[in-house]
């Protein structure tokens, strides 16, 4: 099984006071026991390292997962 991971995914897993992270790390967990294919693209990976450095205080690592 292949899996498109949007960047609202990403951020659900990475950072823990999303408001989706329970849901979003439980369904990741589902999908790896699954050995399904995680794809994404670069435009994807632009948009969550941009907020991640909008969003997560750079000098809290504890924020992140």
């Amino acid at each position: 099984m292949k899996v498109f991971v949007d960047s609202g995914g990403w951020l659900s897993v990475l950072i823990r006071t999303d408001r989706y992270h329970q849901a979003g790390s439980h369904y990741y967990q589902q999908i790896l026991a699954q050995r399904a294919i995680l794809l994404t693209s670069d435009f994807v990976l632009d948009e969550v390292i941009t907020r991640l450095r909008y969003h997560v205080d750079a000098f809290s690592p504890t924020a992140l997962y």
